[in-house]
């Protein structure tokens, strides 16, 4: 919906006292719509519209009107990853989780645009990366044509939901848009990874472990990525390793060459081990006892606990 589309005029203060005045030559075969809206947002209450002229105005509700509200953003390389909570056979979908709340109880259609194919995911409450399926409550891909998501659903303005906007394609970034209409505005809020839900996984130890014998992990866990130190992490190596390494739970370790202990090894759910610090050179993440810190142009590792690493 174009919210300036057909627009004849707008007003505020004209009528004095805080209210708007409308003048207009009307025509007696046209149907005209006075949108009645507030200056300050989240404000109600009552009010009247007072109409003079040279013959009787006939006021009728008009209940189709649609309110359009916007949010854009971009998904990057920095973004956390996930799988498509339909079918999670692979977590390397990076994805933006962005609140939305309602004041107006309505069906409501939260259609994205954008240059890249997406997906689209509404949750109920929280979305968690590890438990991609819970609280989920429809899923589209091509709904508004063009390769645009569209989701329509029946909002309550007493309930938290999730968008989770992703692509249908793994590794790819790119601009968005989401544009929602309905009987009300969409209040939309991006929610950072670090804010997520947090979950406590079943890892098979806490904190870094030194000198760490991989014989003593479960059979859940297996080999993923194996190489020299001396390999330089650049983008298509890491785009790589995560495409390999694409569960959702992680471990992280460096050995001496022949030897079969971990000089020093961490463990952490997926969301947490990839943390993405962007272009930021002293940042860590705190999860299971371990500071982790992740950014293709600059390092990926971790740290002890809350220790806090330096990268230049």
């Amino acid at each position: 919906m174009n919210a300036i589309q057909n627009l004849l005029l707008y007003d505020d203060d004209s009528a004095g006292n805080q209210q708007f005045e409308l003048t207009y030559f009307l025509q007696p075969l046209a149907n005209y719509v006075v949108v009645m809206s507030t200056y300050v947002q989240y404000q109600t209450g009552t009010f009247s519209l007072i109409a003079t002229g040279p013959a009787v105005i006939n006021f009728t509700p008009n209940s189709t009107v649609l309110i359009q509200s916007n949010y854009t953003s971009v998904l990057t390389t920095y973004s956390p990853t996930t799988c498509h909570p339909d079918m999670c056979s692979n977590s390397n979908f990076y994805y933006e989780a962005i609140k939305i709340n309602v004041f107006v109880a309505g069906t409501y259609t939260i259609a994205c645009s954008s240059s890249i194919d997406t997906y689209g995911f509404l949750f109920n409450n929280t979305f968690d990366p590890t438990h991609p399926t819970e609280n989920l409550l429809l899923s589209d891909d091509d709904g508004a044509g063009n390769q645009q998501f569209k989701l329509v659903y029946f909002l309550q303005p007493s309930i938290n939901y999730t968008v989770i906007a992703t692509t249908y394609y793994p590794f790819i970034s790119g601009n968005f848009s989401l544009i929602a209409t309905g009987p009300g505005v969409v209040y939309f809020t991006r929610i950072s990874s670090s804010n997520m839900t947090a979950v406590s996984g079943n890892l098979s130890f806490y904190g870094v472990q030194l000198n760490f014998d991989t014989q003593a992990l479960s059979n859940d866990w297996s080999l993923c990525y194996n190489d020299t130190y001396n390999v330089i992490l650049n983008d298509s190596v890491l785009i790589s390793i995560l495409g390999i390494c694409n569960k959702q739970k992680l471990m992280l370790g460096c050995r001496p060459v022949g030897s079969s202990l971990l000089s020093v090894a961490a463990m952490g759910l997926r969301g947490d081990v990839l943390y993405s610090c962007g272009e930021s050179t002293s940042c860590t993440h705190i999860a299971n006892g371990v500071g982790w810190y992740f950014a293709y142009e600059y390092s990926w590792g971790f740290v002890n606990n809350n220790d806090i690493v330096y990268r230049y």
